[in-house]
């Protein structure tokens, strides 16, 4: 197999189609260089709220976190170039009801808002019982035209917040600063030697 068709392929199976100028902004924008990326679709609100978020699933510790190698940017390249118009309009949605409902909590804006407050949020998402998670994941399965009025809110934040989890993780963990030097370097991931004598 071609070295072409494996990276289409790769592509795919993560879901997204990528041209070849994304894929080469992407791959700049996970980088722990700081440059000045011109935001192609996040606005100044969306952007502070997934800045907190991203540090709230990946903070730094001894090893870069989130914010150190530009996942905010990473999400705001796949969401413009990568995302089809209803993945947006659904992206953008859940934005708008996350940022009502953390209004709503806490009396002001969710620029005005600390992270704790936005962690405060997150945890009554995901931290509940195994059959609410359940639930959660057959409401995401569904089509957003088959959701109630009732459940269309829930359906929105949910999604909004495992869309940006999920983008998150996947551009930290294949952004060159952590594969060349943090996973090259850790001892305790193992390591394969093929061929050995039985």
């Amino acid at each position: 197999m071609d070295r072409r068709q494996v990276i289409k392929n790769l592509a795919l199976s993560f879901g997204y189609t990528i041209a070849a100028p994304t894929v080469i902004s992407l791959l700049n924008a996970c980088s722990n260089t700081k440059t000045t990326h011109v935001f192609n679709i996040l606005n100044a609100n969306q952007k502070f709220c997934i800045s907190n978020l991203v540090d709230i699933i990946i903070p730094k510790s001894n090893i870069p976190g989130a914010l150190d190698i530009n996942i905010v940017e990473f999400i705001d390249i796949m969401v413009s170039e990568t995302f089809t118009n209803k993945e947006q309009d659904i992206f953008f949605k859940g934005s708008i009801e996350f940022e009502k409902l953390f209004e709503k909590t806490f009396e002001k804006t969710i620029s005005e808002g600390s992270q704790k407050e936005l962690e405060q949020i997150l945890n009554s998402y995901f931290l509940i019982s195994e059959k609410e998670k359940n639930d959660v994941f057959n409401l995401l399965k569904k089509d957003i035209e088959k959701i109630t009025i009732q459940k269309k809110q829930s359906f929105l934040i949910y999604k909004y917040l495992t869309t940006v989890r999920e983008l998150c993780v996947f551009g930290y963990c294949t952004s060159k600063v952590i594969v060349e030097e943090v996973l090259i370097n850790n001892s305790n991931l193992g390591y394969y030697k093929s061929c050995v004598a039985l």
